[in-house]
This record gives C-alpha cells, structure tokens and sequence, in this order.
C-alpha cells in the first residue's frame, strides 16, 4: 500500500495507511472521505471490513473501493456482496487507481 500511498499524494490527497481496522470506532475517529480497502488483510478480510464499515449509520456513505489480485470473478462478486462502490484489480494501472479514487471523492 506504500506505492498507493505515493501516487495520491503526489495527486495532492491526504493519505492514511492502516494495515488492519480492529474497530468500527477507528474509522469514525479518521473519518475518511474514501476507504481504498485491500481485500487480504490482517485480522479480517477486506470484505468483512468493508461490510462493517457500510453496516454502521455513522459510516454507511463512505465510499470503498476494493484492490485485489484475487481473480476477477471473485473480486466483482464480493465487491457486490459488501457494497464497496468499486474495485481495482491488481496489479493496477496507476491513471486507473487515480480516476476511480477522483470518482468516487467527487
């Protein structure tokens, strides 16, 4: 996620790395415009996160974006199954990962 890091900000974005989210509480004390949510984590899987952050009133309207290398069959289907907004498939293109972050900030 380092490299992710980077590229949004030298786009100018404020950028927080987590490797793993223990609570939905740190999420609402970040209070992120966007979660890019990669789907193997620690802890729990990215989708589970995701899930738990879209399940909470205080954080349902933030906007996620899945990064995987699973296949894309899996990555559509539990991009679907917790809501996320959009994903992007590893390894990724970095205009890729720019445009989807912008749409989705917008």
């Amino acid at each position: 996620m380092e490299v992710v890091k980077i590229i949004l900000e030298n786009e100018g974005m404020d950028v927080i790395c987590k490797t793993d989210i223990k609570s939905i509480d740190e999420v609402v004390k970040i209070n992120p415009d966007l979660v890019l949510l990669d789907l193997l984590l620690l802890g729990h899987s990215g989708d589970e996160i995701c899930a738990m952050i879209h399940g909470d009133k205080r954080t349902k309207d933030i906007p996620i974006v899945l990064i995987s290398a699973y296949n894309l069959s899996k990555v559509r289907d539990l991009t679907e199954k917790c809501h996320a907004e959009a994903y992007i498939q590893k390894p990724f293109d970095m205009d890729e990962l720019v445009d989807k972050v912008k749409y989705h900030l917008s």
